[in-house]
């Protein structure tokens, strides 16, 4: 006899990659030395040393992990960042308030500007987030 949980319980899990999506492992031939040179990049890169390997061979840029207090910096500004919005939505009504708004509006770009450049993203008032 068969438990009834066992036929209602769907197959669970995370949806299936499409198919050049799908990753299979590739043995490459590494001396010691070079292993633990690669070990080593990846670390300093913050990757895994598959991860840290498919970026060297497929010419990619390995990203730089982000000090501590840089995350920390990047948190506390967010709270000026959502105060000054706050601030501009407040006075953005006012006639003849115009010169504030732009400064405020101008500030705006400057904190996200240094927030990015905290996690070591160049960022434009021009980009796109």
């Amino acid at each position: 006899m068969t438990s009834i949980l066992a036929k209602s319980n769907p197959r669970g899990g995370r949806p299936k990659l499409a198919p050049e999506d799908v990753r299979k492992p590739y043995g490459i031939g590494l001396s010691i030395r070079e292993r633990e040179e690669a070990g080593l990049r990846a670390d300093e890169a913050g990757l895994d040393l598959s991860g840290y390997c498919r970026n060297a061979i497929l010419n990619a840029s390995s990203p730089r992990p982000v000090p501590s207090i840089n995350l920390q910096a990047w948190l506390q500004l967010n709270t000026l960042a959502e105060a000054l919005i706050g601030l501009s939505r407040t006075h953005s009504g006012e006639i003849g308030d115009d010169s504030l708004v732009e400064r405020l509006g101008e500030l705006e770009d400057l904190l996200q500007s240094t927030r990015f450049a905290l996690l070591g993203i160049h960022y434009t008032t021009d980009d796109q987030i």
